[in-house]
């Protein structure tokens, strides 16, 4: 009969006690993406960037910074809709001031895209977020990046 070797143990403990739990939140593979777990709900975000542009329904340029003379910013956002179309809200914002909101069509898909542009310019260095919305105003996702 073979006994359980206690540091091995003891380590493998250790690492699940101390192991960063599952939150509310999850973050996204990118840095400066934040994504609600919705696992349970038939509306989500699953994946959202933002880059340069978009090519081929794909974004490019993918950063979280960005030099001031960017020109332009573009938020690509993959969404699970298990249920009926609706309609998302996209909100970019430059140091929490908001300057578009454009209402994007989502149809019923589970890999969903979706992607909207905005303007940069120079003047305009610091922190840009676009954040995507329910009707009701819930946060989906949201990705920041710096512009300088």
């Amino acid at each position: 009969m073979q006994t359980m070797k206690p540091i091995p143990t003891l380590l493998a403990l250790v690492a699940l006690l101390t192991a960063p739990s599952v939150a509310a939140a999850q973050d996204s593979e990118r840095d400066g993406v934040e994504l609600p777990d919705r696992d349970d709900e038939k509306l989500g975000v699953l994946d959202m960037a933002i880059g340069t542009d978009i090519e081929s329904r794909k974004p490019v340029g993918v950063s979280d910074r960005f030099r001031a003379d960017v020109g332009k910013l573009a938020c690509w956002i993959k969404i699970r809709n298990d249920g009926d179309p609706t309609e998302l809200t996209v909100v970019w914002r430059f140091d929490d001031n908001e300057t578009q909101r454009q209402t994007v069509e989502v149809g019923t898909s589970p890999r969903w895209r979706s992607w909207t542009r905005q303007r940069v310019w120079g003047k305009f260095s610091g922190d840009w977020s676009c954040e995507v919305l329910t009707d009701d105003g819930e946060s989906l996702g949201k990705a920041v990046v710096r512009v300088n």
